[in-house]
């Protein structure tokens, strides 16, 4: 027997919770032995026999659920069906194992209607219904594929170190020098180097080298100055 989703709406509906005890459990053995759809075969034997009722209640029950409008039934070549109206199982939908149902049975059921043509669509044994039908209820569209949840990606940076031969760059020097004027590019540049060079590690791998040097640029004090080459500074850092 498939999985269904049994919803706690039934605790509620009106015209389950009028039905007798016996004749609600017998509501629930069908929706357990409906297909995908929600057609199953209407043989008042079987269903009692499975419900474990008095097999003699089986008749009445159906007719009793047919008259609420939580079943209706049909006859395919002599055998009768039956079909779940507002079944709405979201599982996905595999096969049918019943003949559909006649087309004004099923007028006012949308979900119905788009998983038996989505059926029809997969080139299984279920008929697609007709045009005339389809212009008769207000949305016929394929069922919409549940939205899947945005994986976000992992991500793949990585850092590198500062290569030991690293000079500085047009970039580097034009930031420094429009940021800080009064230092000398390339002596920075020099004592920056040498720092992250001799960072054993982890310690000297960094994601963004051009962003670093932007850090080490607004940190450093007025010890590295064009008039004041000779003097090393060893206080900063990032």
């Amino acid at each position: 027997m498939p999985n269904r989703l049994i919803r706690d709406e039934m605790l509620e509906s009106e015209s389950i919770l009028s039905l007798p005890v016996e004749a609600r459990w017998f509501y629930v053995t069908i929706l357990l032995s409906a297909d995908d759809i929600g057609l199953f075969e209407a043989t008042s034997f079987k269903l009692a026999r499975r419900a474990d009722i008095r097999r003699e209640s089986g008749e009445s029950m159906l007719q009793m659920l047919a008259d609420s409008d939580l079943i209706r039934l049909y006859e395919i070549n002599g055998k009768r069906y039956g079909f779940i109206p507002r079944f709405r199982q979201r599982l996905q939908i595999k096969r049918s194992k019943y003949p559909a149902p006649p087309k004004s049975l099923i007028l006012d059921d949308v979900d119905a209607t788009n998983k038996i043509n989505d059926l029809a669509n997969k080139k299984t044994d279920v008929q697609p219904l007709s045009t005339d039908v389809q212009q008769n209820i207000s949305v016929i569209q394929p069922s919409e594929p549940e939205p899947e949840v945005e994986k976000k990606e992992k991500s793949t940076t990585r850092g590198t170190r500062l290569p030991a031969d690293a000079t500085l760059s047009p970039e580097y020097r034009d930031f420094c020098q429009k940021t800080r004027p009064d230092l000398n590019p390339d002596y920075v540049f020099d004592t920056f180097r040498d720092y992250w060079i001799s960072q054993a590690g982890s310690k000297g791998v960094r994601a963004d080298w051009f962003a670093t040097w932007r850090n080490w640029i607004r940190r450093q004090n007025a010890s590295s100055t064009v008039s004041n080459l000779k003097k090393p500074n060893f206080s900063v850092g990032i």
